[in-house]
């Protein structure tokens, strides 16, 4: 078996390494006790059109979480847009704002998983996802879910686009694999960065990269969750672990494809 950087960073995250998410010390008491117990529309509330950027940065990330899990159709689509809204109204009161930078990334991503492939390259998400990212590492070069969304970024390219989307992108499965082996090593407690790592390695070949899979999901469920939203996400690594521990590829493979397809 191949040496694996997750594997050494599996054994690493024992001693204790942790590094805190980026925070939204602004945000208010009332909005993040609100986000951590997934009252995501109390979070809107809270914060409101008129918010400072981590109040808006915030709400972009509340109706993030919501459109994640959300099905198909109108009430997804509005999520989006309110999470783009908020996310580019926090960067126009705070220009580089590290969360609503990564908020906005992650609303790309989910703009593109409504559309197919080349549209969404046409349209210039893909481009944009990538652009965001790599301000917010400028940014904050140690925050783990910028590397993280990295790492997503080049392995999500890989599998909707191929050979010829990574030549037009610049994309490279290994450097979202480095991405995100940096992503855990700055945090190998976050359940939703472990998550997210297992998930896009399965969808991309759940056989070649079994491996690397296999220890991301051992690190999102040896978490501690601070919110529902890793929690959610943590859920979900429970989910596919047990179904590929008891051989059913075919129900983890549905979970993991639900995910990264809407």
């Amino acid at each position: 078996m191949r040496a694996l950087p997750i594997a050494r960073i599996l054994a690493a995250s024992m001693v204790g390494l942790a590094l805190p998410a980026m925070a939204l010390a602004d945000a208010g008491p009332a909005a993040m006790a609100a986000f951590t117990a997934g009252d995501y529309d109390i979070v809107i509330a809270q914060t409101g059109e008129n918010a400072d950027a981590d109040g808006l940065a915030l709400a972009a990330k509340a109706r993030n979480a919501q459109a994640i899990f959300s099905e198909a159709g109108p009430y997804r689509t509005g999520l989006i847009a309110d999470a783009r809204r908020y996310s580019e109204a926090a960067l126009a009161v705070e220009p580089g704002h590290v969360e609503a930078l990564l908020q906005l990334s992650i609303v790309t991503w989910l703009e593109g998983r409504e559309l197919g492939p080349w549209e969404a390259y046409s349209r210039g998400l893909v481009g944009l996802g990538r652009e965001l990212i790599e301000e917010a590492i400028e940014q904050a070069p140690d925050e783990p879910w910028a590397h993280a969304l990295l790492g997503a970024w080049n392995l999500e390219v890989a599998r909707r686009g191929g050979r010829s989307a990574m030549m037009m992108t610049g994309a490279r499965i290994s450097r979202g694999e480095r991405a995100f082996a940096h992503a855990l090593e700055l945090d190998p407690h976050d359940a939703a960065i472990s998550t997210q790592c297992a998930i896009s390695y399965l969808s991309l070949n759940a056989e070649r990269y079994a491996d690397e899979a296999a220890a991301c999901l051992e690190l999102a469920l040896a978490a501690p969750v601070e919110d529902a939203f890793e929690a959610a996400l943590q859920d979900q690594a429970r989910e596919i672990a047990s179904h590929l521990e008891a051989g059913e590829e075919a129900a983890a493979m549905a979970l993991v494809m639900r995910f990264v397809e809407g």
